[in-house]
């Protein structure tokens, strides 16, 4: 074989590993990592399944009734695991869903509208979860207030840490919508209500990821967080709003928020 022919062979061969190698490595770059595992909860998963059939086996028993969305804190599990897993636990660990929305408020970045994560899967330390693209691609198409922010998910817990319950818990595969709000615009809330609307069926699951009250004394918690559930069982968004004006025309001492998830809500 001549020389020149041989370079030819190599330099292909290299080719195809550098690029196969630079797709891995893009594929990696479009999922987005952990990051709230090893702050929120633990980033082990053999101790992470622990903590969880822990807090499974703490958490109240399940309610029969149709569920088409939960509330569900997003603190740390030591503070508030037992009450999200209890929320996880009215669900049926069968049931075979279309999609999951999850839905939260921004921490960390503010910006129009929302987000939707687009670009890969979400990972966690129980492994990779699926993010429904076609779909969460659809939503950015057809709604302007709709678009995919990066940064808004890279250093957001609030979805993260519903992930591990939902995994742990539920016995069938099952695809993600990520979804994080902005702002607090009510134009841009409404039009992103409206574009979800038709997935509100019992083909799908809405999770909500909202702690309640911030940080009052344990018995004004317990008023200010008994208002802020009546509101959101109202089913209507202005009593709600009313709700939390109520609980801040009250004065608690220490109360910054009533709901950190209000927009999401």
């Amino acid at each position: 074989m001549k020389i020149s022919s041989k370079i030819k062979i190599f330099s292909l061969v290299s080719a195809l590993f550098w690029f196969s190698g630079f797709s891995a490595l893009a594929q990696m770059a479009t999922d987005r990592q952990p990051y709230a595992a090893g702050k929120f909860y633990t980033a082990d998963s053999s101790q992470l399944v622990k903590n969880l059939a822990f807090l499974f086996g703490e958490a109240e028993n399940h309610h029969p009734g149709k569920v088409l969305a939960v509330i569900s804190p997003h603190a740390g599990y030591v503070y508030s695991g037992e009450t999200a897993a209890t929320a996880y636990k009215q669900l049926d660990p069968e049931k075979d869903y279309d999609n999951i929305f999850l839905i939260g408020s921004s921490h960390t970045l503010h910006f129009e509208g929302a987000s939707v994560y687009a670009a890969g899967d979400y990972i966690t330390p129980l492994g990779e979860v699926q993010v429904n693209r076609e779909l969460a691609q659809q939503l950015i198409d057809k709604n302007k207030n709709i678009s995919f922010v990066e940064q808004a998910h890279t250093t957001e817990h609030s979805l993260e840490n519903q992930l591990p319950f939902l995994q742990y818990y539920l016995k069938k595969p099952f695809r993600i919508v990520p979804i994080i709000i902005g702002n607090s615009d009510t134009r841009q809330l409404k039009s992103i209500a409206k574009s979800l609307k038709p997935y509100l069926n019992n083909n799908n699951l809405f999770v909500i990821s909202s702690d309640f009250s911030h940080y009052p004394l344990y018995r004004d918690a317990q008023k200010a967080d008994s208002t802020t559930a009546k509101g959101i069982l109202s089913n209507d968004p202005d009593t709600f709003q009313k709700a939390i004006k109520e609980n801040a025309a009250q004065h608690y001492t220490g109360l910054v928020t009533s709901a950190c998830g209000q927009t999401s809500i």
